[in-house]
């Protein structure tokens, strides 16, 4: 797999990622692999938001907010929500009494194409340390406001512990889940190919990706089968949180791209 510009050369490559698998796909044959396909997550909206009157309530106040952006999707669905409770001009008045800060570019994007342009963004690596970091620097303080943390498909406790040591008191909003896909046999079909020995490289673009093909690994008794062929492959991680989620299963990335986006990743792989 050694070229001079990034290249394959026919590599097996496995990616467990869902709702953009096709453009990986693509991107890996242009880099000269053979993509293996095996969505292991989906996005599924809540159809009921229990906060959502709590964080009415909090945007209508006088008190200091700061409403924190996660996730493109989750960005997306949490105004689609506000919206239709509130219209869009009375969003918009809202939105320029408070302090919106997103994670990186996918919440960015959605807050410019819903019309919303002044927030601050995290940097790259995009992490909640990063996060933290412009939190701190902020003109605003976090300190005695109320942070509106828009979940990402999970609970955060260690962002919310960090909000509240700094004085804010913190709502979190699930707007959606991540869940198993609907059929998991190219997931099992997958973890089979890898098992065999027929897969040269993975791809990792979400921690919930690692778990859940370990949870389904289990369900097949061959976990630990799952970790042993993994080590033998090249281990592309997206950023610090996947990273971290592969060494919950004693997996080390082989490398980590400087920039935390898919085709980076990919490209870094193929250089490798």
């Amino acid at each position: 797999m050694t070229s001079k510009s990034p290249n394959y050369n026919g590599a097996r490559v496995l990616t467990f990622a869902g709702r953009r698998s096709q453009d990986m796909a693509r991107l890996i044959e242009k880099n000269g692999g053979k993509p293996l396909l095996a969505p292991v997550v989906r996005e599924v909206p809540l159809e009921n938001l229990p906060e959502i009157d709590t964080v009415l309530h909090a945007l209508k106040s006088n008190n200091p907010i700061w409403l924190i952006l996660l996730t493109g999707v989750g960005t997306k669905v949490l105004l689609e929500r506000l919206e239709n409770q509130l219209g869009r001009e009375e969003l918009l008045k809202v939105l320029s009494r408070i302090s919106v800060l997103t994670r990186g570019p996918k919440p960015s994007h959605a807050l410019r194409q819903w019309g919303w342009k002044e927030f601050l963004t995290v940097p790259e690596p995009n992490t909640w340390h990063e996060l933290l970091e412009v939190l701190d620097a902020a003109a605003v303080p976090v300190k005695n406001s109320m942070a509106i943390v828009q979940e990402f498909g999970a609970p955060h406790p260690a962002l919310v512990g960090a909000l509240e040591t700094r004085g804010a008191k913190v709502l979190s909003v699930p707007v959606y889940r991540w869940a198993m896909p609907d059929d998991i046999e190219p997931v099992k079909a997958a973890i089979e190919e890898l098992i065999a020995g027929n897969v040269d490289v993975t791809l990792w673009t979400s921690a919930s990706q690692i778990h859940n093909v370990f949870e389904i690994a289990e369900t097949m008794n061959c976990a630990a089968q799952v970790q042993d062929a993994l080590s033998k492959t090249l281990i592309g991680s997206i950023g610090p949180t996947t990273s971290a989620a592969l060494r919950e299963h004693n997996l080390e990335p082989s490398l980590e791209p400087e920039h935390p986006k898919m085709g980076h990743l990919i490209k870094a792989c193929a250089a490798a």
